[in-house]
């Protein structure tokens, strides 16, 4: 052995690790140390030396690089995943073995505690209007719980199962902890890797609405008029099998022929679907196509032309307008028609220009006695009579 310094001992043999022992040497005046397993001895303090329980780990190594899209992570796993050593201290096997055993204690607590607010009816049953969307009264009544269910589910229709075993439990909590056991009982939250849902928004398609909700309704065809003539058994042969009437402003002298020439002509005609209001559809020649067809929605302009019932006057169309408004306002106007049976068609009376400068008519739909629906006309210029007016006759 090598020289030692030299110092006379003053205090009782140092306290050495297990295995060793402290000698004294009095040639060299200091201690020495004598391993008791090899029998060797050293002037150095002797270190102890703390054998890892289950072996050396393995070094890291990092894994090489993959050119990929990114991943979702995925949720932590325990330390029985194969490939995996655990390591003694505050990331091994301690701590993992604690949070096991708590997440398994709070899952066993959470699944008691779900069962007995289960039991009780205090867990809302999966009825309720936030899954089927009823509006009953028991999603009325069902208060927080309702509204802290919906925060976690994944759309309407997925119905919560209340009714999960106690293990279920255990195995989220074994996850995540009390938190993971909590969760399963939780509607189906859809993770970071969810497929997105069918396009809701695709392309629109370029073609005319067909409004196909239903089997058709019939297309009743009341009374229609070209001009200053009758053509409502024209308009009803033109309806087709499938309630439905298209109209060409171009051809509608080739259907109704040409009662007054060289003038520009007017149409209309008051129509109902079915058990629908009645609606009245005016335009002139040259406005180009249009139809009526089955479940078109119900228009609010077509539908003012329409009188009350109880009024012998259905409609009054002047040129492509509603006659009845304008001027002297509706109740003045039907208040002259009723008691006289008669007016001018004229814009001063009317109040407006039904068609901007040519000449119009003036047609009044009413009803006679027996209920049936017809027309007194006018051209500009001239008096509508009604039958119920002594000078109709002569018109």
């Amino acid at each position: 052995m090598a020289a030692p310094p030299q110092f006379l001992p003053n205090l009782a043999p140092p306290q050495v690790p297990p295995g060793w022992r402290a000698d004294w040497s009095a040639e060299h005046n200091t201690w020495y140390y004598v391993n008791l397993t090899t029998q060797a001895s050293q002037w150095n303090f002797p270190v102890e030396q703390v054998q890892a329980p289950y072996g050396t780990p393995l070094p890291q190594q990092n894994p090489p690089y993959v050119h990929q899209q990114p991943v979702a992570p995925q949720a932590s796993v325990g330390p029985e995943q194969e490939g995996v050593v655990a390591q003694d201290g505050e990331r091994g096997l301690g701590k993992i073995t604690a949070g096991g055993l708590l997440g398994v204690a709070g899952g066993l607590l959470a699944g008691a505690i779900f069962k007995h607010e289960k039991d009780e009816h205090k867990v809302p049953s999966p009825q309720f209007s936030f899954w089927n969307y009823n509006n009953n009264d028991d999603n009325q009544q069902s208060g927080g719980a309702t509204s802290w269910f919906s925060k976690f589910s994944s759309g309407v229709g997925s119905q919560p199962d209340f009714t999960k075993p106690a293990e279920t439990a255990t195995a989220g909590a074994a996850g995540g902890g009390l938190f993971g056991s909590i969760a399963s009982h939780i509607p189906h939250m859809p993770g970071q890797n969810a497929a997105p849902p069918p396009n809701q928004y695709a392309a629109p398609q370029h073609h005319a609405p067909t409004y196909n909700t239903g089997p058709s309704p019939p297309l009743h065809i009341v009374c229609a008029a070209y001009s200053d003539q009758d053509v409502t058994h024209i308009v009803r042969r033109m309806v087709t099998p499938g309630q439905s009437i298209d109209f060409d402003g171009d051809t509608f002298a080739v259907h109704f022929g040409d009662p007054w020439p060289g003038n520009r002509k007017q149409f209309s005609v008051i129509y109902a679907y079915g058990q629908r209001p009645w609606e009245l559809a005016a335009c002139s020649d040259n406005c180009g196509k249009w139809s009526l067809i089955p479940h078109q929605p119900l228009d609010k302009t077509r539908m003012e032309f329409i009188q009350n019932p109880n009024c012998r006057i259905v409609a009054l169309v002047w040129g492509t307008g509603n006659g009845i408004e304008g001027g002297k306002g509706p109740v003045e106007k039907l208040k002259e028609i009723e008691m006289t049976g008669e007016f001018q068609a004229t814009n001063q009376w009317m109040g407006f220009d039904g068609m901007c400068g040519p000449s119009k008519t003036a047609i009044t739909y009413y009803r006679t006695e027996r209920g049936e629906i017809k027309i007194a006309t006018a051209r500009e210029g001239g008096t509508v009579r009604l039958p119920w007016n002594p000078l109709a006759k002569w018109n």
